[in-house]
C-alpha cells in the first residue's frame, strides 16, 4: 500500500513537473518568436525610412535635371505609419515630427517648379528652403533609424 501510494506521488510529481516546463518552454518560445517578429518589422520601418531618405534626393535631382533616367520613386509612407504604430510607438512623436516635415517637402517642390520662370532672388530663396528641408529630414529620418535600430538592438 505504502508503495503503491509513493509511485502514485512520483507519478503526480512527475506530471507536474513536466506541465511546467512545458509552460515555460513555450512562454519562452513565445516570446522569443513576438520579439522575433517585432525586430523583422522595425528592420522594415528602418528600410522604408531610408527609401524615403533616398527618394527624397532623386526628386530633387528629378527636379534640377528633368531628363534623367532615374525612375520617380514611391514611398510606402502608410506601411511606415503602421510599423511604427504597432511595432515602435515610443517612436510616435519622432514620427510625426518627420511626417510634418515631410508634407511641406511637396508643396515646395510645387513652388520650385512655379518660381523657374520668376527672377533669380525667388529661385535662389526657394533653392535655400529645399536645402534646409532636405537637411531636417535626413536629420530626422536618421534619428528614427538610430532609435529603430537601438530597440532592435535590446531585442536580440
Amino acid at each position: 500500500m505504502d508503495s503503491l501510494i509513493s509511485d502514485l506521488l512520483k507519478i503526480i510529481l512527475g506530471a507536474v513537473l513536466t506541465m511546467c516546463a512545458q509552460w515555460v518552454y513555450a512562454n519562452l518560445n513565445t516570446k522569443k518568436e513576438k520579439n522575433k517578429l517585432r525586430r523583422q518589422k522595425l528592420e522594415e520601418a528602418f528600410i522604408i525610412v531610408g527609401d524615403i531618405l533616398g527618394g527624397i534626393h532623386c526628386k530633387v535631382a528629378l527636379l534640377i535635371n528633368p531628363n534623367l533616367n532615374i525612375e520617380n520613386p514611391k514611398f510606402e509612407i502608410v506601411k511606415l505609419h503602421s510599423l511604427i504604430s504597432f511595432y515602435a510607438p515610443e517612436l510616435e512623436e519622432d514620427y510625426k515630427d518627420f511626417m510634418s516635415t515631410y508634407q511641406e517637402f511637396d508643396p515646395l517642390i510645387l513652388n520650385k517648379f512655379r518660381t523657374l520662370d520668376s527672377g533669380d532672388k525667388r529661385i535662389e530663396a526657394t533653392t535655400e528652403e529645399l536645402v534646409q528641408m532636405i537637411f531636417s529630414l535626413s536629420s530626422k529620418g536618421n534619428i528614427i533609424k538610430e532609435k529603430l535600430a537601438k530597440i532592435a538592438q535590446t531585442l536580440q
